[in-house]
Parts: structure tokens; C-alpha cells; sequence
């Protein structure tokens, strides 16, 4: 019964172990995806609207595009914190999923694309005004 229970330990401590560097694999590739999504949205509430379109994917860098942006943010309270607890990486691609919240408290869901650390799909909601 001893062997078995050495046995068992030593299995669910590799296994621990290969969680551990499991995910701060994942978290160590994904660093500068949500530093780059933590920024835009950042950026984008305190009226920065010109460096957080740099975060944006070429296609989304039109007039119209970068004019619909501006109005959504528009009288947006600043986020002060942003965080990320769903990541999926694939091919290249980054999808993320978290909160960012103001300094009232007040939260909103965020979910965004990304290819090659650059911007493709975003959506904050609800937008805390």
C-alpha cells in the first residue's frame, strides 16, 4: 500500500509539474498579445485614439474605421485594469478573454482577436460610461 501511495504521489507531482510549465508556456507566448490588447483598450478610454490604432490590424486602419473607434470610446470612464484569464493561441492567431474595469469598480467583459500582436476584433461590453 506504501508503493502505491509513492507511486500515485510521484505521478500526480509530474503532472502538477507539467500543468505548471504547460501554462507558463502559454502565458510567456501570449505576453505581448495582452500587453497589446491591455494598451489599446487602456489608451483607447483615456482619449488616445492615435497610438492605440497603432495596435490595429492594417485592414482596420481606415478613416471610417479609425472615426467608428474614436465614437465608441467616446465618453468612456478610463480603464485602469485589465486582465486576461482566457487565452487560445493558434496558428499564429490570439483570441483573449477577460475584464477591464475603471477606477470606480465599474467592470466590463472584453474579448479580442489578434494576428501577429495586432489588433483584429474587439469587443468591450458593457462600456462602463
Amino acid at each position: 500500500m506504501k508503493k502505491f501511495l509513492k507511486i500515485a504521489a510521484i505521478i500526480v507531482g509530474v503532472l502538477v509539474l507539467l500543468g505548471a510549465v504547460g501554462y507558463s508556456v502559454v502565458m510567456y507566448a501570449s505576453s505581448g498579445a495582452r500587453s497589446t490588447a491591455r494598451d489599446f483598450i487602456m489608451l483607447s478610454s483615456t482619449g488616445n485614439h492615435d497610438e492605440a490604432n497603432a495596435f490595429l490590424h492594417q485592414s482596420l486602419r481606415t478613416e471610417e474605421n479609425i472615426q467608428k473607434i474614436a465614437a465608441i470610446f467616446d465618453g468612456v470612464d478610463p480603464y485602469t485594469e485589465v486582465s486576461f484569464s482566457g487565452v487560445s493561441m493558434s496558428g499564429g492567431s490570439t483570441s483573449l478573454e477577460g475584464t477591464a474595469k475603471t477606477g470606480e469598480g465599474c467592470a466590463s467583459k472584453v474579448e479580442m482577436q489578434m494576428v501577429e500582436e495586432q489588433i483584429t476584433y474587439f469587443n468591450i461590453s458593457p462600456l462602463c460610461r
